[in-house]
């Protein structure tokens, strides 16, 4: 083989791998960003659980005995 095809195939190889890198760092970003969007959802539902709770039990006393 000459040389010239030498380097012709290790940049090849160099640009696919880049592009292997690329695409994977990518598909991480996104992945995180659906997992964040996720738990953001699933706090917001405690979140709205808790508050129904609340009103629905009425004030908490302010003694902490829980007394009615």
């Amino acid at each position: 083989m000459s040389m010239l095809m030498i380097v012709w195939i290790l940049l090849c190889v160099l640009c696919f791998a880049a592009g292997l890198v690329w695409s994977w760092r990518r598909a991480r970003r996104r992945m995180r960003a659906r997992v964040e969007q996720v738990v953001d959802e699933e706090v917001r539902q405690q979140v709205a659980r808790e508050v129904l709770r609340h009103l629905q039990d009425g004030p908490a006393h302010s003694n902490g005995k829980g007394e009615p």
